[in-house]
């Protein structure tokens, strides 16, 4: 780990001030949209999956109640 901040030490020397300011900021806000994007990603994945599934268990219920309703009149 020593050796990657001393590396790049050594290539923020060959720019500018501005440059050495602004690098390691842009650096830090790429990271931080990256993981709000990684989370923002995993949250609409679970919100998805659970409604998927309430959705599958109604439509179940929906077949299930049809079939007992048809299953009732071919025995009546």
């Amino acid at each position: 780990m020593a050796l990657f901040v001393e590396g790049a030490l050594l290539v923020l020397s060959r720019f500018s001030l501005q440059s050495r300011v602004i690098l390691p900021i842009a650096f830090v806000l790429m990271v931080l949209v990256l993981g709000r994007a990684a989370l923002f990603a995993q949250e609409e994945s679970q919100r998805i999956q659970t409604e998927s599934q309430a959705l599958a268990q109604q439509q179940m219920a929906h077949i299930t109640q049809r079939l007992t309703l048809s299953d009732q009149l071919v025995l009546a």
